[in-house]
């Protein structure tokens, strides 16, 4: 069984994030995602982000009807500033008899080598790229191109919009944004 790890702020889930993951299942290259729900990424320290326990209880109304995601919060119980390779090695040592991917866009994999310890990442685990920009293609062979239609969304362009950006949000996801007044 392989679980494919879902990193993002998540701030908030939205379909894109909900067809990537459900396109891997669809089409058998991960059996399970795992929705890590980072804390702080240390890409953004200097970005207002919603707080995680508001971020959690989005990403489990996403997805809860589906029993192969899970959302986790794995990296809160690890010591700041939460590095993929270390949340990996917690992981890894933490489920020895599990395989994971991981999950990431073509964006963030461009930059995959700016990347506390990215050669670990690079060498233990096969990473599965969503196309953030049509345009895109692949410079190794050794990544997983997820199938699937492009979507142009962006967490940041629905917290500036979110009563313009319903269609993009899961209704549960989007009542509970509005109810708790995190955006706008």
């Amino acid at each position: 069984m392989i679980t494919g790890l879902f990193f993002g702020t998540f701030d908030p889930i939205h379909l894109a994030h909900f067809q990537i993951a459900n396109n891997l299942i669809q089409h058998n290259i991960v059996d399970r995602v795992w929705f890590v729900v980072t804390p702080i990424s240390p890409f953004k320290k200097n970005q207002i982000i919603s707080s995680h326990d508001h971020r959690i209880k989005m990403v489990k109304l996403a997805i809860k009807s589906y029993p192969y995601f899970q959302v986790s919060d794995v990296e809160c119980q690890l010591e700041a500033p939460q590095y993929t390779a270390h949340t990996l090695r917690y992981i890894t040592d933490n489920y020895p008899n599990k395989k994971f991917f991981i999950i990431m866009g073509s964006d963030t994999y461009d930059t995959l080598s700016n990347w506390q310890d990215s050669q670990f990442i690079l060498e233990n685990f096969q990473i599965c790229i969503y196309k953030r920009d049509e345009n895109w293609a692949a410079s190794s062979k050794d990544i997983i191109q997820i199938p699937g239609k492009h979507m142009n969304i962006s967490s940041s362009f629905i917290r500036k919009n979110i009563l313009s950006s319903k269609k993009h949000l899961h209704k549960d996801v989007l009542s509970y944004a509005i109810d708790n007044k995190l955006y706008n």
